[in-house]
């Protein structure tokens, strides 16, 4: 039980610098064409799948404190 809370901690910690981020990519893609911010849009994922492996790993616990 104490993990789960610990877990909603760090997600509602999360959802502001998540809103931050978003706000940011909002304002420097607002001048740009639809291919352009399609090409930024494009960037984040493959950043994000060439890290995912490791935050899944990150994000789990081990079975040990389960």
């Amino acid at each position: 039980m104490r993990f789960t809370s610990c877990r909603a901690s760090i997600l509602r910690s999360l959802a502001p610098l998540y809103s931050g981020w978003l706000a940011s990519f909002l304002i420097r893609t607002q001048a740009m064409a639809p291919a352009q911010i399609e090409t930024q849009v494009e960037q984040v994922c493959v950043a994000f799948e060439a890290e995912k492996r490791y935050l899944i790993s990150r994000w789990r616990w081990p079975e040990r404190l389960r």
